[in-house]
């Protein structure tokens, strides 16, 4: 007896583009309405109703902290010590909208907030918002920001401040780079400055902080007499442990390296020097890179 052929069964996936948008909106206004709600966070005196799921899933520190049988995933109320109850404000509202304003006011608090709760998003277009709005003023603050918490803003910060460095260099964040952001700057074949207001920008970083940047205040001394006899023309005092020296003759001298023979004659600019001259010897002398055994 023949069988009678089956017609397959009808199908259809069906997806619903906005279904994303709707369940946030939804997850909005029951947090509006405060219901449902399971979590109370408690940050400076101020307190912010939440739905645990929704903050695990947008924020690596609540999934850690609410996902591994802590005891803030069975509490009521959770007390956050290390951030600014508008940053995490901010960032609640983020979870539930997907949306977020970053401004010249709040951007490093957002930024830090973003870094510290796990919310790459937010970190990553703080990092563009702050990038885009280097200035003069602030460079240098967002080289020593980048260097705690994003890499990438480092990189771009140090980026304008070695072609600004004159003027970055005035700015009070120059004096609170570490030795070695300072190297990364004066390092640099693009490094925009003269020689002379290297130099004596290093020296301003290192007397901030004299006791803790000063490699030897016997040699930091010769380093200054030689470098003011080099400008004004007058006597000089050998240094004694760097391989470099001052000679006298032609116009304006020559600086020279006695175990490789080099020399050169100043003034010349700053970003033509490498590695291996003698006045970012000299400096790196002074920052004790070659003290290290």
């Amino acid at each position: 007896m023949a069988t009678t052929s089956q017609r397959p069964k009808a199908s259809l996936d069906f997806r619903h583009d906005s279904h994303s948008s709707a369940l946030l909106q939804g997850l909005q206004e029951l947090r509006s309405d405060n219901l449902l709600v399971d979590v109370i966070l408690c940050v400076s005196g101020k307190e912010i109703p939440c739905h645990r799921n929704v903050l695990a899933a947008c924020s690596g520190y609540f999934h850690a902290m609410f996902c591994n049988g802590h005891l803030e995933s069975k509490g009521h109320k959770v007390t956050i010590h290390e951030a600014r109850s508008s940053a995490l404000q901010i960032l609640v509202d983020y979870a539930y909208t997907s949306k977020v304003t970053i401004t010249e006011d709040n951007a490093v608090e957002l930024m830090e907030g973003a870094n510290f709760f796990q919310v790459p998003p937010v970190s990553d277009a703080c990092t563009k918002f702050l990038s885009d709005s280097l200035c003069v003023k602030n460079c240098m603050k967002m080289v020593i920001l980048g260097g705690m918490l994003n890499p990438s803003l480092e990189t771009e910060a140090l980026s304008y401040a070695m072609k600004e460095f004159a003027a970055a260099s005035k700015t009070p964040e120059f004096l609170d780079l570490t030795k070695e952001q300072l190297m990364k700057l004066i390092s640099s074949d693009d490094l925009n400055a003269s020689e002379e207001t290297v130099y004596m920008s290093v020296m301003k970083w290192i007397n901030h902080d004299t006791r803790k940047r000063r490699e030897g205040a016997a040699r930091a001394t010769s380093m200054e007499e030689l470098y003011r006899a080099d400008l004004h023309g007058g006597p000089v005092t050998p240094h004694p442990s760097p391989p470099y020296q001052w000679s006298e003759g032609g116009s304006g001298g020559h600086w020279g390296n006695r175990r490789t023979g080099k020399w050169r004659r100043k003034p010349f600019g700053f970003q033509q020097l490498h590695h291996d001259d003698t006045l970012l010897i000299t400096i790196k002398h002074q920052l004790g890179f070659y003290d290290q055994k």
